[in-house]
């Protein structure tokens, strides 16, 4: 009895599965500076199906080609769009029906694991800049405020990585 067994491998673009989830997720971006963070940003947002990428604050006001590069060209396909108004656009996405999340170690946040996401529909994910963090005007617009619970001495993380595990969060819970 000699049977042969196949040895697993890396499955082609075209035989992996597509796989979406229901829920309307936006992410809002408030004051980001590095080109390569913004870049992953637009490619961790079509790999989590997100629907929408808000720039707000004092931030970049085009995708410089560093931002094309790091996205690996989704920002393509990820609609966008750039606004210095950061409490307009979050008062809109509010009165639209979306549940705000601001995504940020503070005096009143909330252990990300500890949130369930099942019953909203309408999501918006806040991450603030690499530096400051998230304006206090922001925060205060969030319906919760969230952080990811961290093992080790450092108390931060980057903000690409950050938000990685925010959105795995959202559409996985």
């Amino acid at each position: 009895m000699n049977a042969h067994i196949a040895s697993p491998r890396q499955i082609t673009y075209d035989e992996r599965r597509v796989i979406m989830h229901t829920k309307d997720v936006v992410v809002v971006v408030e004051t980001l500076n590095d080109p390569g963070n913004i870049g992953m940003i637009f490619r961790l947002s079509d790999n989590f199906g997100i629907r929408k990428i808000y720039m707000v604050g004092h931030m970049l006001q085009h995708l410089t080609t560093k931002v094309h590069r790091a996205s690996r060209n989704t920002h393509k396909y990820i609609d966008h769009e750039f606004n210095a108004d950061t409490i307009g656009v979050l008062q809109q996405l509010r009165d639209d029906g979306y549940h705000i999340v601001a995504i940020e170690l503070a005096t009143n946040s909330l252990p990300l694991n500890e949130m369930s996401f099942k019953h909203l529909d309408k999501v918006v994910v806040i991450m603030g800049s690499e530096e400051k963090g998230m304006s206090t005007e922001a925060l205060a617009m969030a319906h919760v405020v969230l952080h990811i619970p961290m093992m080790g001495m450092s108390h931060s993380m980057n903000v690409a990585t950050a938000t990685s595990v925010a959105l795995y969060s959202v559409v996985n819970s």
